[in-house]
């Protein structure tokens, strides 16, 4: 049953694949509410992704080569090459440090200007540790 509902390709609904197996629908739904069976549903899930990583980021390459925009902005993001990350992970870090009493602001609002820097004003094979040690 947990082969039939990871299938991608197969658009039957969950009562036909219980019919299939030949089980209840009741006992399907007893079985997602078991994390035995939801444990063992997710480790297959995880086998099965992991086994199409190779197709998927060949696809996303070939897509960026083609141009495609959105696909070369999600290529960035995935390799966190994207500046726009470190600014909310360094927003992040303010909110953080605000909570805990505000230590670490100041460098965190540097760095936020650093990373503006960057993006404004970018600069082939310069990283924002360059920008920081110009100012």
């Amino acid at each position: 049953m947990a082969e039939l509902l990871l299938n991608p390709e197969d658009r039957r609904t969950k009562q036909e694949k219980c019919n299939e197996v030949g089980i209840a629908f009741t006992t399907l739904w007893k079985w997602m509410k078991d994390k035995r069976y939801v444990d063992y549903v997710n480790s297959q899930l995880d086998q099965y992704t992991n086994s199409e990583l190779t197709d998927i980021w060949k696809s996303l390459i070939m897509q960026c080569k083609r141009g495609n925009i959105q696909a070369i902005k999600l290529f960035f993001e995935m390799k966190e090459l994207h500046p726009s990350i470190k600014i909310e992970q360094a927003k992040f870090d303010i909110d953080k440090a605000k909570a805990n009493g505000g230590s670490g602001i100041e460098a965190n609002n540097e760095r936020i200007l650093t990373l503006a820097k960057l993006i404004n004003n970018p600069v082939p094979n310069r990283n924002v540790e360059d920008f920081e040690e110009d100012d």
